[in-house]
């Protein structure tokens, strides 16, 4: 939803997840070459937003090559960004990532039965 608005520019991909995933594989130049569409929308219209959308940044918090988490490697490497978190209602979330993974992952099937077991597998 925050993407709608005029003021907001996402990345070449909405979910990077370079900052939990792909940290140990890609350069910071690569991290910033997903934005280099947002970097000549904010040349034109400099109160523009760059928005990095990937959720994993908050509850994955371990950094694996590292002692360090990601909220402080963030505010190293960007320190005058500002960070907005969205929290989603959590049942609608845990149900749009129940389908996620029976599109693409194929662990589950999608009926609402197998929701429920889904959810209970869970706990």
């Amino acid at each position: 939803m925050i993407l709608k608005s005029e003021e907001v520019v996402g990345g070449s991909i909405k979910e990077l997840h370079w900052w939990t995933r792909n940290i140990q594989n890609d350069t910071t130049q690569l991290y910033l070459s997903y934005f280099s569409l947002a970097t000549d929308v904010i040349r034109l219209h400099p109160n523009t937003l760059a928005v990095d959308g990937s959720q994993s940044t908050i509850w994955e918090t371990g950094y694996t090559q590292n002692t360090c988490d990601i909220p402080w490697l963030m505010s190293t490497f960007l320190p005058d960004a500002k960070y907005i978190l969205i929290m989603r209602e959590p049942v609608s979330r845990l149900y749009s990532d129940f389908l996620y993974f029976c599109q693409n992952r194929g662990n589950f099937g999608s009926a609402k039965c197998d929701f429920h077991w889904y959810t209970l597998a869970l706990s």
